[in-house]
């Protein structure tokens, strides 16, 4: 899934972008990048990062 699909779709996962450093919050290759570029890009793991973005998108008071 592109990193701007992520963002716009799931909001609260911007949290998690800013935690890691991840400057992919207006970034301009962000409508061009897969969550596994960026894990790729920023030396972690596509699976570790895959768990945080889902964890905050199932936080409680999510509708999701």
């Amino acid at each position: 899934m592109l990193v701007k699909d992520v963002i716009e779709r799931y909001p609260q996962t911007i949290a998690v972008f800013v935690r890691r450093r991840l400057n992919c919050i207006g970034c301009y290759i962000a409508p061009f990048h897969t969550v596994t570029d960026t894990a790729r890009e920023h030396a972690l793991t596509t699976e570790a990062l895959l768990l945080e973005l889902n964890q905050s998108i199932r936080e409680p008071g999510c509708d999701h």
